[in-house]
């Protein structure tokens, strides 16, 4: 005998029904304090055969190629409400404070950096004090040459010879000073880099750097982007990820942590659950939109499916 199929009116009540037990799940329960253990042994158990590397090294790939034929910018991809979202979030003139940017900053690659640039723009600045000559020390050795052609002959050169030891003694001096003074100028430019960042003065160009490094990348063409990619190898990425997880895996300490994480979560929002903090959003028309436009077709697939048209034969016929 054929069983009975779900009618429209009770897939809906059925999508609602899931909805708002999901809603009123404690943080408790939905994040299980077993989670740490599997997420180890998901990361222990990743497979490492060659086979199986290439072929996610395959995949990434083909994604890769899809992107370097993409015309188009992620503007023209991206709904416009998360480029909106992301531009405001953008905009908004938040600021970290001064020490904060002082430990971020604080790494030989920034230090190497800014004493690259203070090094360059101090030779930049010592050649053109050697060319001073040109101007005050020229003049004055010019002076010297026109007058030396009415008293001594020998006058003429010694002016000459007099300018260019000037100016080659300054320029040694502080050619020979400046490596020096620009290792010791790392840590003071590094200071008022730092305080620049965090004054509230700024915080609105900051803002604004930020929305336009957002719209640059917006406005790129997609297959720009991917060409970036080309300096990594995928092969290589992917072994170090993999590297990386199995040996955070096998770290005593990566499951200490996310179980104390867990533990906290658990102590300050254990009881609440999703819908108080969709009703404290005042979200709760989007979820019902959401039910409707996202979980019912889920519902409505799986109810048709197969496996489940056999489950719900067997469980009538018990």
């Amino acid at each position: 005998m054929a069983q009975p199929v779900p009618s429209p009116d009770q897939r809906k009540a059925l999508a609602a029904l899931l909805m708002e037990h999901l809603q009123n799940l404690p943080v408790q329960r939905a994040l299980n304090q077993q989670l740490p253990t599997l997420a180890v042994r998901a990361a222990r158990d990743i497979q490492s055969s060659e086979t199986q590397t290439q072929a996610l090294v395959d995949r990434l790939d083909a994604w890769r190629d899809i992107a370097r034929e993409e015309d188009r910018t992620l503007r023209q991809i991206l709904p416009p409400p998360a480029i909106e979202l992301a531009t405001s979030l953008a905009a908004y003139p938040w600021r970290i404070d001064e020490k904060t940017w002082m430990r971020l900053m604080d790494h030989p690659a920034i230090r190497s950096l800014l004493v690259s640039v203070l090094t360059r723009s101090l030779h930049a600045f010592t050649d053109r004090i050697s060319k001073l000559d040109e101007g005050l020390l020229g003049g004055l050795g010019s002076k010297a040459v026109s007058t030396g052609r009415g008293l001594l002959g020998g006058l003429s050169g010694a002016a000459r010879s007099m300018v260019g030891n000037v100016r080659s003694e300054i320029t040694q001096a502080m050619a020979s000073k400046v490596k020096e003074f620009a290792a010791g100028a790392a840590d003071d430019t590094m200071a008022s880099i730092a305080g620049w960042l965090s004054s509230p003065e700024h915080a609105e160009q900051l803002a604004e750097l930020r929305v336009s490094w957002i719209g640059l990348l917006l406005d790129t063409p997609v297959k720009e982007l991917a060409s970036h990619a080309d300096t990594w190898s995928t092969e290589e990425l992917v072994g170090l990820t993999l590297q990386a997880l199995r040996k955070a895996a096998d770290d005593p300490r990566t499951q200490k942590a996310l179980s104390e994480g867990v533990a906290g979560i658990h102590a300050r929002f254990g009881d609440e659950t999703a819908g108080s903090w969709i009703e404290l959003l005042g979200l709760q028309d989007l979820v019902a939109d959401a039910t409707a436009e996202l979980l019912q077709p889920l519902i409505d697939d799986f109810l048709d499916s197969e496996g489940f048209s056999t489950w719900w034969g067997e469980v009538h016929e018990a």
